[in-house]
């Protein structure tokens, strides 16, 4: 959230859980993106730095990363294993965390090389990463090697999404021309073109259980797409989209108004079940 606070919350009963406040150097810092497992909760924010925390007790810092590495705000971030790679303007960066550096300063085992402009977001499953960039392109790189392994050209604006599944080889991009594009991960080959957003595609997001692409939108509109085409899940939101998460085949949505909709699946019903809505 912009006032520095990030919210966790219990599924399914949505009740407020921890609240984890990301202070640098003793003021707030707008949060620009979360990530996690079980163990961890990771806040990336506009001060160049993303900090770690233990999940279960949100008041215990373990982390800082990105001092000095990033020059300017962690855009993305994803989580693989020990492994966390974050987006910023000089780039994408691969880190390494364990018990052995707890309240310690985190160092860079790594940096993906290749795009022309600054990385915008990233998403990692198993050894592949993806990222996508204000070139107008997307790179699919080697985890460990940090080789890249396919340059993904199309996209006439910047990439402002991505996400993979190594799982199914199949990764997708989001971009400001208002198309989202799939791709193999093996090949880097495009396999479809999905169009009909009304503006700038925000986020992107594949779903583990059934193969849908759900896309949201700066000005608040919200698709998913099956193999037969796609379906208006959400046109209740009259804003923008800042993040989508699969929960089975339930969809969150963060939305810039300062709500969490939940929408009830299954997705291939084409209906949503309507939104269950926390309070800003």
């Amino acid at each position: 959230c912009e006032d520095g606070y990030v919210r966790r919350y219990s599924l399914p009963t949505w009740r407020l859980a921890f609240t984890y406040d990301h202070c640098v150097e003793g003021m707030k810092a707008k949060i620009t993106c979360v990530g996690g497992n079980r163990e961890l909760v990771l806040t990336g924010c506009d001060s160049r730095t993303v900090k770690t925390w233990e999940t279960d007790r949100p008041f215990r810092r373990l982390l800082v990363l990105g001092k000095g590495v990033h020059k300017g705000p962690v855009h993305g971030m994803a989580m693989s294993g020990k492994w966390t790679v974050t987006a910023s303007e000089n780039g994408a960066h691969l880190w390494e965390h364990s018990e052995k550096n707890f309240y310690m300063e985190g160092t860079s085992k790594g940096t993906f090389e290749g795009h022309d402009e600054s990385v915008l977001c990233v998403a990692v499953s198993k050894e592949s990463v993806i990222t996508g960039s204000r070139d107008k392109t997307a790179r699919l790189w080697d985890l460990t090697t940090q080789k890249s392994l396919h340059v993904l050209k199309g996209h006439k604006s910047m990439v402002r999404s991505v996400d993979i599944d190594a799982d199914t080889g199949v990764a997708v991009t989001g971009s400001d021309d208002r198309t989202l594009r799939v791709w193999k991960v093996a090949t880097g080959e495009e396999q479809r073109v999905l169009s009909g957003m009304r503006d700038w595609v925000s986020v992107v997001k594949l779903c583990p259980l059934t193969g849908s692409v759900a896309a949201g939108a700066v000005d608040g509109d919200f698709k998913v797409w099956d193999s037969h085409g796609f379906l208006t899940v959400a046109d209740d939101v009259r804003c923008a989209v800042n993040d989508i998460a699969f929960w089975g085949e339930d969809l969150i949505l963060a939305c810039a108004d300062g709500a969490v909709r939940c929408y009830r699946g299954p997705l291939a019903s084409g209906s949503s079940g309507g939104p269950r809505s926390l309070g800003k």
